[in-house]
């Protein structure tokens, strides 16, 4: 086995063979070199695509919120008047379906759910069933209940009724001091939430005393309109508005009250701003410029496609909505503006005095310009035709290519120092051979001398 040229270096020729054969693939490495050079600046300017996909991505995100019109139904609700307790007569939320107004509410009676009991009996194991009768059929909220030997008790009854889930019905025993008590509360209030009757049977319900609230309807008067519903929690009366009813109290109106909530759209507004200056930001970081940018230019710099796109991104936030009124042509009107550096720039007080005149116009201006904005991002960040897209694949081809000659040539460049380190290698013994032949014959020479 022929040993490594480390082991020769030096030994016959003190010569740095090592060293000469590193010098020599460095050398010849020079175009691999370059090459991945190229590859590294490949991978920049793919993280700089990948950086600027990510902030027409953060643009297309909040003209889509303002397109949805989801940022304009923001509604705030306000209630006044109370009980003559100090407790609140009801509270309201109103969603982005409901319109602005003042609404007038008088609670009259709240609704409760329906409640019953059995009088005391002996005890809670005891049969139930009387006068012989081997079975009771009853009827609980429409469902039947049936009373036998497998659940002839209080215990038995009210297991029977907590498992029936159609009923609608809770069942608990009270231990009152002088037996227990079997009582049932409806699970939803109003008037129709506990109806418990004997169908067949001997008087069971009867002989057990028992008695019964069916529950009541919560009643309300709503603008002067007579209302009855089932529960306290009121959603279908005032369109969008949920009332919940918390104290009755006749006489006493509650005026509710409905507005537009501007900031959810204002803070929409301001994150497409916010959103849309990172893009001349970034562009303007892309410009090759003074000292900073003498020897290393920025991974973007011979890209033209930025300034057009960022010039289309900005015609189309400029241009007119042709089915808007007169007041609400242009997003500049509703406070929305481009200045003469190209950034966006927002007057809440301009688009607050434009909604509180035209809110329906507003909406309809923004979801048109946003559309027009977010179509035309699509185009730029679709995952796989759109124009970012396209650049990063043609670097992936690029960087495959580089990469796969990359490791051609060193492929190449290690069987050509083998070979070197091989002559080397036989250049080394051979001259340690020399030597030793000539220290051989000198030393004969030296003999016959002495001879």
């Amino acid at each position: 086995m022929t040993a490594p040229i480390g082991a020769f270096t030096g030994t016959a020729s003190n010569i740095d063979t090592k060293a000469i054969v590193d010098a020599i693939i460095s050398a010849e490495r020079r175009p691999a070199q370059l090459m991945e050079r190229s590859i590294s600046t490949l991978t920049t300017r793919k993280s700089a695509w990948g950086a600027y996909r990510t902030i027409l991505n953060d643009i297309n995100t909040a003209a889509k919120a303002l397109r949805s019109g989801t940022a304009f139904g923001g509604r705030t609700t306000s209630v006044s008047g109370t009980a003559a307790s100090g407790r609140p007569i009801l509270s309201a939320t109103a969603g982005s379906t409901s319109t602005p107004g003042i609404y007038n509410v008088e609670v009259q009676s709240l609704a409760r759910s329906g409640t019953g009991n059995t009088a005391a009996q002996a005890l809670a194991t005891a049969p139930i069933l009387t006068g012989g009768a081997t079975t009771a059929s009853l009827t609980l909220n429409g469902t039947t209940i049936t009373v036998d030997a497998t659940n002839n008790s209080l215990e038995g009854l009210r297991d029977t009724i907590n498992s029936t889930t159609a009923a609608n019905v809770s069942a608990y025993i009270v231990q009152t001091g002088s037996g227990a008590s079997l009582v049932l509360k409806a699970k939803t209030s109003g008037a129709n939430g506990l109806a418990f009757a004997e169908t067949t049977g001997t008087g069971l319900l009867t002989s057990l005393g028992w008695t019964a609230d069916a529950g009541a309807d919560a009643s309300l008067v709503v603008d002067g309109v007579p209302v009855t519903r089932s529960t306290n929690n009121v959603s279908d009366v005032i369109p969008g508005v949920t009332l919940s009813l918390q104290t009755a109290e006749l006489g006493t109106t509650t005026q509710v009250t409905v507005s537009r909530d501007q900031s959810s759209a204002r803070t929409a507004i301001e994150s497409f701003v916010t959103a849309y200056n990172k893009l001349l930001d970034f562009n303007k970081a892309q410009i090759p410029s003074g000292a900073a940018n003498a020897t290393t230019r920025p991974a973007l710099a011979s890209e033209t496609a930025l300034a057009s796109q960022s010039a289309n991104l900005s015609r189309t936030l400029q241009e007119a909505f042709g089915s808007g009124a007169a007041t609400t042509q242009t997003l500049s009107q509703a406070g929305l503006a481009i200045g003469r550096d190209g950034k966006l720039t927002f007057s809440a007080a301009k688009y607050d005095a434009l909604s509180a005149a035209d809110s329906t116009g507003v909406q309809a201006l923004f979801s048109d310009r946003m559309t027009a904005t977010s179509t035309y991002l699509d185009s730029l960040v679709q995952s796989t035709s759109g124009n970012i897209a396209v650049q990063t694949q043609s670097i992936d081809r690029q960087v495959t290519r580089l990469t796969e000659r990359v490791g051609s040539f060193d492929s190449r460049l290690a069987n050509r120092r083998a070979s070197l380190t091989r002559q080397f290698v036989a250049m080394e013994a051979a001259l340690s051979r020399i030597k030793n032949q000539s220290a051989a014959v000198a030393g004969q020479l030296a003999m016959l001398a002495g001879g």
